[in-house]
């Protein structure tokens, strides 16, 4: 299962910062501890402002995963048209993050996921709590 939590478009400069503070809030929501909400964001800020930078736009998606515990948040941020050469060796700061993919196709874009684990104890985030979340 798969819950859309918000989205971000990068179209700007100031949507990095956005981006950035809007993992840091919705981790918060999601019950992760301080340190990781800091480092989620900094992971969420670096890949939005790769994105911008060599892509000149892409996205941001905030999503959870799973229908039992423990879930995960995930971000994805895509920046379309320019790819990375060698994404895997690009990108450094994996251990901010529980699991991190790189995707990258020439000329169409590249989408990094990174994904943490909600802590133990969370109940299940269903759509209702999801939208609860989101306002």
């Amino acid at each position: 299962m798969r819950l859309l939590v918000s989205c971000i478009a990068l179209d700007a400069k100031h949507d990095v910062l956005l981006a950035r503070e809007q993992a840091r809030q919705i981790a918060a929501h999601l019950s992760l501890q301080r340190q990781d909400q800091i480092r989620l964001a900094t992971a969420v800020c670096e890949m939005a402002r790769n994105a911008f930078r060599y892509a000149g736009e892409g996205r941001v998606e905030f999503l959870v995963e799973g229908r039992t515990t423990p879930q995960s948040f995930v971000t994805c941020v895509t920046g379309r048209g320019l790819s990375i050469p060698g994404p895997s060796s690009t990108f450094k700061g994996r251990h901010l993050v529980d699991d991190f993919e790189v995707h990258s196709v020439p000329l169409v874009g590249t989408t990094v996921k990174l994904k943490k684990l909600l802590p133990a104890g969370v109940p299940a985030l269903t759509a209702e709590r999801v939208a609860l979340i989101t306002e």
